[in-house]
């Protein structure tokens, strides 16, 4: 079975960057987007 980071590809290291360890339970991982998904969400805009 593979791991959320895994799975995630290079979205895990955008995560990483923001200080979200992919390779935590997902449950643990969802929480923290919804705490940061404005900053997530501007960041995808300016790479865009």
């Amino acid at each position: 079975m593979k791991s959320a980071a895994e799975k995630l590809g290079p979205l895990a290291k955008l995560l990483e960057d923001l200080g979200i360890n992919p390779y935590a339970p997902a449950n643990l991982i969802l929480a923290r987007l919804f705490i940061i998904a404005p900053k997530l969400a501007r960041r995808l805009a300016d790479a865009s």
